[in-house]
C-alpha cells in the first residue's frame, strides 16, 4: 500500500509543478533578486525526494536510486522549461534548469546522508549496496 501512496504523491507533485508552469503569472510577490532560482531549487529538490521515494520500490542499490531520481528530475526540469515556450507570459531559462538540477543533486546528497545515518543504526537496509 505504501508503494501506491509513494507513486500518488510523486504524480501529484509533478502535476502541481506542471500546473504552476502553465500559469502566465504566478501570484507570488518578489521579495529579493533571484528568488525564482531559490524556488526552482526547492521545488525540484522536493520532486527528487518524491521520485526517489517511489523509485526505491524497484531498484537494488542506493546508487541506482539516486541516479534514477536525479535523471528523472533533470529531464522533468528540461521539459518544464520547454513547456514554458508555449505558455503566454513565460519564457524558458537555462538558469532555472540549472537551479532545478542543483536541487536534484542536493536531494540526492540529503537522501544519501540520511540513508547512511539510519542504515548504520540498523533502521534501513539495502539489498546489495
Amino acid at each position: 500500500m505504501i508503494k501506491y501512496f509513494d507513486y500518488a504523491a510523486w504524480l501529484g507533485y509533478c502535476s502541481l509543478i506542471f500546473w504552476l508552469s502553465s500559469q502566465s503569472k504566478l501570484p507570488i510577490p518578489k521579495l529579493f533578486e533571484y528568488e525564482d532560482k531559490v524556488q526552482h531549487f526547492t521545488a525540484f529538490l522536493l520532486m527528487t525526494l518524491f521520485a526517489m521515494r517511489a523509485i526505491r520500490h524497484h531498484v537494488r542499490t542506493q546508487k541506482q536510486l539516486m541516479l534514477y531520481g536525479v535523471l528523472f528530475t533533470w529531464a522533468y526540469g528540461l521539459s518544464d522549461e520547454i513547456h514554458q515556450i508555449f505558455t503566454p507570459g513565460r519564457t524558458p531559462d537555462v538558469l532555472d534548469w540549472l537551479a532545478d538540477a542543483s536541487g536534484a543533486l542536493a536531494a540526492a546528497g540529503l537522501w544519501s546522508w540520511l540513508y547512511r545515518k539510519f542504515a548504520l543504526k540498523g533502521l534501513a537496509t539495502d539489498k546489495s549496496d
